[in-house]
């Protein structure tokens, strides 16, 4: 089978989509199907290990809104041509997000070619939206305006390609129950847990974590807590920062700089900038807690690499994450520093609990997240779409 995969960007450069594409591509070629892969090059990329079957084509773009908390790269004129190039070949379309230029070219041009399509939405613009405070007056104004910019975006140009679909992926069936409020006549959804690789992201033993803190000058005495995501106000960082304990010591992975709340100074708080994919299993493991309190997330990939690597976890309470995570593995807090404080003493006050919640939700990763199993249900619906265009 010719694959054709479609993201807005790829390793190197590190997110959820790049994250869940890059194991599905390389498993997809270990297979002995074909994968086509076209995503943006920036100045300055870093090369990227080549997989088996993988051919990762690099279309110039600029990314100027990043900075700003707008993951959306604006390509140079061409990525259609280069496109059509590629979907001529292949037997099936898959790109990931409604909003990105890269999805909008991938729906024009698998109609004109009557290519299937399959589009995978992790997120949807309501599920994204929540009480989410902000630090100051100005993040708050940011905040409104990059919301109103989405909710406006996936009106215009996300409901046009959501219902150009074939079929739609989703990992978390709070984001299918949004996608109706956009669809003009039904379109098959497929819900299929994102994968997490249980061999790299596993428990330490005692003596490794502490020689990884030890490597990492953090601290023996104190309870690590890790953060990991991008520094923007819906990931809940700036709560987070100030509902710590002043016993318990911050581990903040993410960004190209320390971010704005955070005192220089201040020993109880370790920033590093974002991190490569191998980097990551050392860093939870170096670990005792992992909180994430954003909202409108699909389903962290961070957040289930931490359940395998046996931490217990703290998210923000969304319905979408009960239906799939369920209530035992994790710790569910309201999107403010009272609660996020209160759920953190209450969990470290109970070392019982911590090592069973961890345990837990090692088990949930063994049994529920398996990327062969994400990666097999994908072929399965490629051949199915295949047959069907037939």
């Amino acid at each position: 089978m010719k694959i054709l995969l479609a993201t807005h960007y790829a390793p190197p450069h590190m997110g959820g989509i790049e994250n869940i594409a890059w194991e599905q591509a390389k498993r997809f070629g270990s297979l002995g199907h074909e994968v086509s892969w076209i995503t943006s090059r920036f100045a300055g990329h870093t090369s990227w290990p080549a997989a088996k079957g993988v051919q990762i084509v690099r279309h110039r773009a600029f990314n100027p809104l990043e900075r700003s908390g707008i993951p959306y790269p604006l390509f140079s004129p061409g990525l259609s041509k280069r496109f059509l190039e590629l979907a001529r070949a292949a037997d099936i379309i898959h790109t990931y997000g409604a909003l990105y230029q890269t999805t909008s070219v991938a729906t024009q041009i698998a109609g004109q070619l009557g290519k299937p399509l399959v589009l995978s939405c992790q997120v949807i613009d309501r599920a994204r939206q929540g009480e989410m405070p902000n630090p100051n007056l100005r993040q708050r104004a940011k905040s409104s305006v990059i919301q109103a910019i989405e909710t406006g975006a996936h009106q215009l140009i996300g409901r046009r390609n959501i219902n150009r679909a074939d079929a739609i992926v989703i990992c978390n069936p709070q984001v299918g129950t949004e996608l109706g409020r956009f669809l003009s006549e039904p379109i098959p959804q497929h819900y299929i847990a994102n994968g997490v690789d249980t061999r790299r992201f596993s428990p330490a033993a005692r003596e490794e974590k502490a020689r990884i803190r030890n490597t990492l000058r953090l601290p023996a005495n104190k309870k690590v807590i890790c953060f990991i995501g991008r520094p923007v106000p819906r990931k809940g960082l700036h709560l987070l920062v100030e509902a710590c304990p002043r016993e318990t010591h911050l581990l903040i992975v993410g960004g190209d700089s320390p971010p704005h709340m955070l005192n220089p100074s201040s020993a109880t708080v370790t920033w590093l900038p974002t991190q490569s994919r191998k980097e990551i299993p050392a860093l939870l493991r170096a670990s005792d807690l992992f909180a994430l309190p954003s909202v409108g997330e699909g389903l962290p990939l961070c957040a289930l690499e931490a359940m395998a690597s046996a931490l217990p976890i703290l998210l923000t309470d969304d319905p979408g994450y009960r239906k799939v995570l369920g209530d035992r593995a994790v710790t569910y807090v309201s999107p403010d520093s009272h609660s996020i404080r209160q759920a953190i003493c209450e969990m470290l006050s109970n070392p019982e609990r911590m090592e069973e919640q961890g345990k837990l939700g090692r088990e949930l990763a063994l049994k529920s997240f398996s990327w062969d199993e994400n990666v097999r249900r994908h072929i399965e619906l490629y051949e199915h779409l295949i047959q069907q265009n037939r």
